[in-house]
């Protein structure tokens, strides 16, 4: 009896030291996935942990950390807040773990769900260090604001599944709709919405990942023009891979169709494809995308910051003989249907040539195919070129200090007679050749010789 007593007494002492000692490791476990939160674009403003023997509790405000525009610094208005509530193991609700944490959302520290339903985000993490969030969020209706639109958002639900390291992640969600409105006016509208992804670490510690996402339809409505873009159909299918230091992947874009105004466009779809890229520089870069995440940076600013990283280790970069391909592009117009083919690969090209053309340009390898209505060709020349035109009127105009005499009529006649020169250029230099009612160009560069549709064309760097 005494023996069945102090095995009791073992036995209820364990209970009562454990959870205090797991607490310690749900705390490591806790902040790796607040770290891995702040590496997938969200800002960490404050966070506190509060860690009790047989519970802990939590509290984070996040940011998503993007601009309003290219330059500005000025972070979006909309905080939100997670409250965890950290119950220790190794006795839980759901059989033997770590820990469960139930998780409330709120907005301007509100929960944004009602209390009689209440969004549900709950993580179990398992003895070993593994776990899986369970996230099922309500439909809900945002009333419109001072800091921002009505939102009404259709729900979501999904799981996240991780490892104790945080390097193996694989998440399913899935929304079934969501609407921004302001004034009365129905600025976003997105139908049903899924996505199914898997990151892992690679052997250089370099984040990889696979995934797609689907989007039934999308209609956006610039107020401030009256024009609305509808698409439907809208498909992205990414991969990535890592071998001997080098990391190929590829992106395939699809979309069914798309409407501006009364134009109605596609089928179409994309694919874009990188081999050969070293892994020691994307490792660097995506650490140095990581450091940027909490500091306040223009895009031009993070756009040169990046630069600065990749040409402090283009030798590095170019030693893997680095490759794109961009094929198919196929997309439906109104004006016919546009078809085109790149590749551009580097053989034996180094950092030290890249100031010698005679040797620069004879490292390369490349290729172009085309084929696209010449309206829609002539369209896309046309709406550069008034773009252009319209900026060196504004220019001279704030020079002379007056209205430059162009009137519409004019800009009109400019612009079509130097899209009008340029065709003729092209198609009588053979860079452009006519195919019924679409122009088509075949170019192939290798080892420095440029031939365009059967035709040699001298290359000025080249040149004896």
């Amino acid at each position: 009896m005494k023996k069945y007593f102090l095995f009791f007494l073992i036995v209820l002492g364990a209970l009562l030291v454990i959870p205090g000692i797991v607490g310690f490791k749900v705390q490591e476990q806790y902040q790796g996935m607040l770290d891995r939160t702040a590496q997938s674009g969200f800002e960490i403003l404050e966070q506190e942990y509060h860690r009790g023997w047989f519970a802990s509790e939590a509290r984070a405000e996040l940011r998503i950390a993007i601009q309003a525009s290219v330059d500005s610094t000025e972070p979006l208005g909309m905080i939100l807040t997670l409250e965890n509530r950290i119950d220790h193991g190794l006795l839980t609700s759901r059989g033997l773990a770590l820990a469960e944490i139930e998780t409330d959302l709120l907005l301007d520290g509100e929960s944004l769900f009602p209390e009689d339903y209440p969004g549900v985000i709950a993580t179990q993490i398992l003895l070993g260090g593994s776990g899986t969030t369970v996230i099922e969020l309500p439909a809900i209706d945002l009333a419109e604001n001072e800091e921002r639109p009505a939102v009404r958002f259709g729900g979501l639900s999904g799981v996240v599944d991780f490892d104790a390291a945080m390097e193996n992640v694989s998440v399913r969600m899935g929304m079934p709709g969501l609407e921004v409105i302001e004034d009365d006016l129905r600025l976003v509208k997105a139908g049903e919405a899924s996505i199914e992804s898997r990151s892992w670490l690679g052997e250089s510690g370099l984040t990889l990942g696979s995934g797609n996402l689907k989007l039934n339809d999308l209609s956006i409505y610039d107020a401030a023009s009256g024009e609305q873009v509808s698409l439907q159909g809208l498909g992205l299918v990414v991969d990535s891979s890592e071998q001997d230091g080098q990391v190929a992947g590829f992106a395939t874009y699809s979309l069914n169709r798309l409407e501006i105004g009364d134009k109605e466009y596609g089928p179409g779809i994309l694919k874009v494809e990188l081999v050969r890229l070293s892994a020691p520089v994307l490792l660097e870069l995506q650490r140095s995308v990581e450091d940027m995440q909490g500091q306040q940076m223009t895009e031009t600013q993070r756009s040169m910051a990046i630069m600065g990283v990749l040409m402090g280790s283009a030798s590095e970069f170019l030693g893997n003989d680095p490759g794109m391909s961009i094929d198919p592009l196929r997309f439906s117009t109104p004006d016919g249907e546009l078809n085109a083919r790149f590749s551009l690969s580097a053989d034996g090209l180094r950092w030290e040539h890249v100031g010698n053309p005679q040797i620069w340009m004879t490292k390369l390898d490349a290729s172009l195919s085309l084929r696209i209505p010449e309206k829609l060709l002539r369209s896309l020349l046309e709406n550069q070129a008034r773009a252009r035109l319209v900026k060196e009127i504004e220019a001279l105009t704030a020079e002379l200090g007056e209205q430059p005499l162009v009137e519409q009529e004019q800009l009109d006649s400019m612009v079509d007679a130097e899209v009008r020169g340029q065709m003729e250029q092209w198609l009588g230099q053979g860079l452009l050749k006519h195919d019924q009612e679409y122009v088509i160009t075949e170019a192939q560069l290798a080892e420095g010789q440029l031939t365009i549709n059967g035709q040699q064309i001298p290359l000025p760097g080249l040149q004896q």
